[in-house]
């Protein structure tokens, strides 16, 4: 997606019509400087940007560079949900996903017994992408679970009842 373009003989810019009010092109051509100025940034303008230099008759030299530009944003409330029977015997599921967080959250579960006293999991547990995998529950597995998604912006939680 092209954010706009500066023309050097007249000084006119145009600005992709998808980013009226939000970008800005400012150029100094004696100085040899160009700068584009993003306003009100959201996770869609994370990407990598391209400045291209078009001079005519001149071809050598360096025409263009590249950054990446990358838009932090702190994780959303995580939503944390059963999935499965919460009956003895069974395999359950807990998930747990923020809608938004760049860079992308990583996910940790804890889990507390029914007095609320930190605890490992049981054995067999697995726990990834924030997908905690609890085998054969029973009465033991009951209590309490809480999540947390975590990026270099700051972490937000969820948790959830358990009851076998």
């Amino acid at each position: 997606i092209s954010f706009g373009t500066f023309y050097s003989d007249d000084g006119h810019v145009d600005i992709n019509q998808m980013y009226e009010g939000k970008a800005e092109i400012t150029s100094d051509v004696d100085a040899r400087i160009s700068q584009l100025i993003l306003k009100q940034v959201t996770m869609r303008e994370s990407r990598r940007i391209k400045c291209r230099v078009q001079i005519p008759g001149d071809d050598m030299g360096q025409t263009s560079a590249t950054t990446l530009l990358v838009v932090l944003v702190a994780p959303s409330a995580p939503v944390c949900r059963i999935q499965g029977t919460a009956e003895y015997g069974y395999n359950l599921s807990l998930t747990c996903a923020s809608d938004e967080g760049s860079p992308v959250p990583t996910y940790q579960w804890q889990s507390y017994d029914v007095r609320n006293v930190l605890r490992s999991f049981p054995p067999k547990t697995t726990e990834k992408d924030g997908v905690l995998s609890l085998f054969n529950v029973s009465s033991d597995t009951s209590g309490y679970y809480i999540c947390t998604a975590t990026n270099k912006i700051r972490s937000a939680t969820c948790n959830l009842t358990l009851a076998v």
